[in-house]
């Protein structure tokens, strides 16, 4: 175990966003398998997402795998935020990095470590493109939260660089707007991130990532670099993978199937 790539993870996580996405959303940018009864599933980076309550009403084993699950009141301030109703209409709106770093600064009590503008402008892009409806999104926020107060808890603390799953016991991993724009930030957080998913994947499991670096897209320079970086080891270790289309918008996803 890496403890200085958890702690960078945890950090990452500490200065993100977590969003609310149901389990019809969530099929325009993931394939998921055809056949989910009693196939283990993985999310990575869940957040209040109601996909994992959604596929186990399919009968698969699902579970979500999140940070901030260590800290309810710390998630459902993260959530709220990414949910208020005007956020996307101010970004619109600022005239400068000074003006943004305002808008999207962490609330009171939370870690106060700005965003590079970089990333809050390809975070902007990124929200203006999903376009998912917000309404749904607080819907499955609402979900998350009644099932969590229920005990219905398919969900671990933890994090992606340290996945706490045993080798070859999952069938199909997904990560939704977690892995990439945040993870990717940090080049070994995200190559270990990926290594580990290989790990807990089966034989000829998969793991798809949604967005995934589109290189005409306005990701910074780096996170293009590091996106670019995890291609080429994937292709040195003879890793099949695939850079695909979604019926959701322009942004890619990228699925990587474990030989």
């Amino acid at each position: 175990m890496n403890d200085r790539l958890i702690y960078q993870e945890k950090d990452i996580a500490d200065n993100s966003f977590s969003s609310s996405i149901g389990f019809e959303a969530a099929q325009q940018v993931v394939e998921f398998p055809k056949n989910l009864e009693g196939l283990t599933i993985l999310d990575i980076g869940g957040g209040t997402s109601t996909v994992t309550l959604e596929l186990t009403g399919r009968e698969a084993k699902a579970i979500a795998i999140d940070y901030r699950y260590g800290n309810i009141v710390d998630l459902r301030s993260s959530v709220d935020r990414y949910l208020s109703g005007d956020l996307r209409e101010k970004i619109s709106e600022a005239q400068d990095e000074q003006s943004l770093k305002i808008i999207l600064a962490p609330p009171p009590g939370t870690n106060t470590k700005s965003w590079p503008i970089s990333i809050i402008r390809a975070w902007a892009e990124l929200k203006e493109s999903t376009a998912i409806d917000t309404a749904m999104e607080n819907l499955s926020n609402i979900r998350f939260f009644a099932a969590y107060q229920r005990g219905q808890r398919p969900y671990v603390a933890g994090t992606a660089s340290h996945l706490p799953f045993a080798d070859n016991s999952v069938d199909f991993c997904f990560s939704i707007r977690c892995m990439v724009p945040f993870l990717v930030q940090n080049r070994a957080v995200f190559i270990q991130s990926i290594i580990e998913a290989l790990r807990v994947l089966k034989p000829k499991g998969q793991l798809q990532i949604y967005p995934w670096v589109d290189q005409n897209s306005y990701f910074p320079q780096d996170i293009k670099q590091n996106a670019s970086y995890a291609l080429s080891l994937l292709r040195k270790e003879e890793v099949p993978f695939l850079v695909e289309t979604t019926s959701q918008d322009s942004l890619p996803r990228l699925r990587i199937t474990k030989p």
